[in-house]
């Protein structure tokens, strides 16, 4: 999560004015406690879902939900991982250009 979150808070208000910098920096913030807070929670669900449905004539259910849920949650971060490929290479300009896309301007801007 360090290697995605740490960028984050250099991309995420790098467009806001200056004179709003405070106030995105403090959404920005309650973003993430929220984010963290639900993550925990719906690994929770996961965990103890797996555990109360597990038939416990067929082994411990601790260590299948702790499996599962470790599975899950490792699927989720290389979710995240993936999706950081969209965030642009520097703060202020658009997406990374994918494979076959010109990666500096053809000349500046209004001229063909």
């Amino acid at each position: 999560m360090g290697l995605v979150v740490a960028p984050l808070l250099q991309f995420a208000p790098a467009r806001v004015p200056v004179s709003d910098a405070g106030s995105a920096s403090g959404v920005l913030t309650s973003v993430q406690q929220i984010g963290a807070g639900a993550g925990i929670a719906v690994m929770g669900v996961v965990f103890f879902a797996l555990l109360r449905g597990r038939d416990h004539g067929s082994g411990p259910p601790f260590p299948y939900a702790m499996a599962m849920t470790s599975t899950v949650a490792t699927a989720v971060t290389a979710l995240a991982g993936a999706a950081t490929c969209l965030l642009p290479r520097r703060p202020g300009q658009g997406p990374a250009p994918t494979a076959g896309q010109e990666t500096e301007p053809a000349g500046p801007p209004g001229k063909v």
